[in-house]
């Protein structure tokens, strides 16, 4: 097995145990839903700039199925945010938040950097890991919001008191 493959190994297994270990069991529906939200953003995203030509990934997962990272697309990021989302610092001030945010960010970005210079996993055309941390910013607020608004909108349904 190439060193490639068991750094992907090696990603997918860390990712997994971390969800595991920093989800709480009755968090893990809102983690998989944050999970799932995020995908919705990420593995488009990843297409799109496969297709454009600004990011190429020779060595994949699925190589006869798509040309995108399903590493980073579909496992690695949704389960950064979902992880984060959970543990979002909500009674904190706004600076901070944002400041968490925009570091938390840069965890998938830091080790796609990484992929890009110790492996072949990814390869920048007119890319940079960069535009990736940029992109994602702007991403992970959006879905903070609609989850948020998502799970309060959830709790407010079900039988009214009026209802017999």
């Amino acid at each position: 097995m190439s060193r490639d493959y068991m750094v992907m190994i090696f990603i997918t297994a860390g990712a997994l145990l971390s969800i595991l270990m920093l989800v709480s069991k009755k968090n893990m529906k809102k983690a998989f839903l944050a999970f799932l939200v995020t995908q919705v953003f990420t593995w488009p995203l990843g297409l799109l700039f496969v297709a454009l030509g600004k990011i190429q990934y020779p060595v994949r997962l699925f190589p006869k199925a798509i040309d995108n990272s399903f590493l980073g697309g579909f496992i690695l990021n949704p389960i950064v945010f979902a992880i984060y989302y959970i543990h979002y610092p909500r009674h904190i001030k706004l600076k901070w938040r944002c400041l968490c945010t925009l570091l938390v960010v840069a965890i998938p970005a830091c080790i796609e950097f990484a992929e890009s210079k110790f492996t072949n996993l990814v390869r920048y055309k007119n890319w940079s890991p960069f535009y990736t941390w940029l992109l994602g910013i702007p991403i992970y607020f959006i879905m903070i919001k609609y989850l948020d608004w998502f799970f309060n909108n959830v709790s407010n349904q079900g039988v009214s008191k009026n209802e017999t």
